[in-house]
């Protein structure tokens, strides 16, 4: 057999369903593509219509797949030509016939094929269910497309989705048409109705397919203009984005990989990729402890590249497709070298074309896409499949943690209306440090060391700002000034903090199982942590009814608790952290919560994330009790507009307490 290179693509027609005119769309796309380049047109064994009926000029006998099953061990793209039947200029046939066809028969036919002709459209007849096996399977793994004939009633749609699935696990691309898409009406809610398979086109009427077969004359034969004949026409044009598989994708994607630098970010690489990833799939599952260990990984598609014909590119374009099918075993696909990057803080993935990094507190888009909603939706189930979780039309939301602490979140359709959506918020390695934020003008000298001082002598904390604004990371500095004598127990959704003192227990709440049972909530953990004999509590987030046990915890002997909350301004955040007491379902007066809240609450820490990008403390608010039934603030340092955070003229009442517990505020601080 031959070996050498093959430059044509193969199309491989399947139907939802029997009924939806797959034969039909078949000749039709074979008719349109004729008109640019030779076409061969094959049907594959099985149930299913004879692709010659539909062309009169199909009555030379032989071109029968059974002819040639036989020899194909020394069949060469020539004889194989030659054992094809015309059926009319450019356009050429092979008939079924008998015989029983194995997938590897069928892409040995299939590779011989497109080594002679650009096009090779295989009519793959009806889905009869299940995983594609036999000459499918071989036709779908060395299409360049796979293409799913579906019409809008519900039973076809419901197939098609299903079928789509089913092909994936190919790495194949795999689209669907909309044929007779007339009769259902809006074709935007036909697609819609698909559930993430994309449509790469329409068909609207069928009754100028009827009476093109009665003609022997496909629709888009010929030089014939009509409303049906350019929508396949459109069709075919849209398959040229579609490149060959395996070795062909090789060449294709080489040929530009030293001049383009976004060569790796093409169809042609797509479709290589997903080539070389199927077959190192087929190698996991016959070693099951392969990806268990990186280094055999690496070495694994090593030898798979050198059994491609790989090796014969640059070494440059060589390590990049090794290092991107790495990232896609072990990481996170084409997701993996944004997260590798240490100025990035934040992957957002609004759709598979729609992707957006933070850099210094700036968002970006990022020029490229993922392989369609299939990859994204792969890499969502990648991220929660090994922490137990779920997510599907049932539970279409979750949150989750990378192994590396990144947080996660995920949402799908329904709930998500353009496509699933991804956020991941990275886990950063290093601890920064107040001198950091100093030099970064974050803080001041006079505030940060202010904030040591009210830390080290047991002063109840909350940091409050929007989402993004680097709480968290404030609280992690400000926590790592608790003494070492100290035990600390850190209470999360999603364990971020990490503190450099030896003493520190840290608790992660937990949602509840498939089942709905087993959900350990921030509140549990509180209340568990006031069990445990903390020195200091801190909880990552106050968002609910944990605020009414964090407040008595920090009125009952636990002094110097630190927390985050959401708001805008210190006086909203006391009003915030008032709502959420009464979340707790506790049938208490407000002017009791308000006593609580004012006698545990000493410092309020607000920091935002303004215009340059920079997330900075705007201001340090003291909690000076109540005056009737409203708060009494007292801002400590303010930063007005653009300029420093400056001290407001006031010494804070709590000064007198640092000072008799040993931690007494530097002279000339306000």
């Amino acid at each position: 057999m031959s070996d050498g290179p093959s430059a044509g693509r193969v199309v491989t027609v399947v139907g939802a369903k029997g009924g939806v005119g797959t034969t039909a769309v078949a000749a039709a796309l074979g008719a349109a593509l004729a008109k640019k380049a030779d076409v061969l047109l094959v049907t594959m064994p099985g149930p299913g219509e004879d692709l010659s009926l539909w062309f009169a000029a199909a009555s030379v006998p032989g071109g029968s797949l059974a002819d040639l099953q036989g020899s194909l061990a020394s069949l060469t793209p020539e004889l194989l030509e030659s054992s094809t039947r015309p059926a009319g200029p450019r356009l050429r046939l092979l008939t079924p016939g008998g015989g029983t066809w194995s997938a590897a028969d069928m892409k040995a036919l299939l590779r011989l094929a497109r080594a002679r002709f650009p096009w090779v459209v295989v009519d793959a007849g009806a889905w009869r269910g299940g995983e594609p096996e036999g000459p499918l399977a071989g036709a779908v793994g060395e299409a360049a497309l796979a293409l799913i004939v579906v019409t809008p009633d519900p039973l076809a749609i419901r197939r098609a989705r299903a079928l789509g699935e089913a092909l994936r696990l190919s790495g194949r691309p795999v689209r669907a048409l909309m044929n007779r898409a007339a009769a259902g009406g809006a074709r935007g809610r036909d697609a819609a109705a698909l559930d993430g398979l994309p449509v790469l086109g329409t068909l609207a009427e069928a009754a100028e397919f009827a009476e093109a077969m009665l003609r022997g004359e496909p629709v888009g034969w010929g030089a014939a203009k009509s409303p049906a004949a350019g929508e396949v026409g459109r069709v075919a044009d849209a398959l040229a984005e579609y490149a060959p598989a395996a070795t062909d994708a090789v060449a294709a994607v080489s040929a530009d990989a030293e001049t383009a630098g976004d060569a790796f970010r093409t169809p042609a690489f797509r479709a290589l990729k997903r080539t070389l990833h199927a077959k190192f799939l087929e190698r996991m599952r016959e070693r099951p402890g392969l990806v268990a260990e990186p280094a055999r990984v690496q070495a694994e598609l090593a030898d798979l590249l050198a059994a491609e014909g790989v090796p014969d590119l640059t070494a440059g374009f060589r390590d990049r497709l090794l290092k991107e099918l790495a990232d896609g075993v072990l990481g996170l696909g084409s997701l993996q070298d944004l997260l590798d990057d240490p100025e990035v803080s934040e992957v957002m993935v609004n759709g598979p074309d729609e992707i957006y990094v933070e850099r210094r507190g700036k968002l970006s888009r990022v020029q490229r896409s993922l392989d369609g909603e299939a990859e994204l939706r792969g890499l969502i189930e990648r991220i929660v499949a090994p922490l137990g979780r779920r997510i599907d039309e049932a539970s279409p939301l979750v949150d989750a943690r990378l192994s590396d602490g990144s947080r996660v979140n995920a949402i799908i359709p329904p709930l998500a209306l353009k496509g699933s959506s991804l956020t991941i918020r990275k886990f950063m390695k290093r601890r920064m440090t107040i001198d950091e934020l100093v030099a970064n003008g974050s803080l001041t000298a006079p505030a940060a060391a202010f904030l040591r001082a009210c830390v080290g002598g047991r002063m109840n904390c909350l940091i409050s700002g929007g989402t993004g604004s680097g709480k968290t990371t404030l609280l992690n500095i400000l926590a790592s000034f608790i003494g070492p004598d100290e035990r600390i127990v850190t209470i999360e959704d999603a364990a971020e903090l990490k503190l450099p003192q030896d003493h520190v227990v840290s608790l992660e709440s937990r949602p509840a199982n498939l089942e709905g049972k087993g959900a350990v909530t921030i509140r549990d953990l509180v209340r568990n942590a006031l069990r445990m004999r903390p020195d200091r509590i801190v909880v990552g987030e106050c968002r609910g009814g944990e605020s009414l046990d964090m407040l008595q915890a920090m009125n009952t002997g636990h002094d110097g608790s630190l927390s985050t909350l959401h708001a805008n301004t210190p006086r909203d955040a006391m009003a915030r952290l008032e709502t959420m007491v009464l979340m707790a379902g506790m049938d208490l007066p407000l002017r009791a919560i308000r006593e609580q809240a004012s006698s545990a609450i000493d410092l309020i820490v607000q920091i935002a994330r303004q215009r340059d990008g920079g997330r900075r403390v705007t201001q340090i608010t003291e909690v000076c009790g109540m005056e009737g039934e409203v708060f009494r603030l007292q801002d400590i340092f303010v930063r007005r507009g653009e300029g420093p955070l400056e001290s407001a003229g006031l010494v804070p009442r709590l000064a007198e307490k640092l000072a008799e517990r040993g931690h007494p505020l530097p002279p000339g601080v306000f």
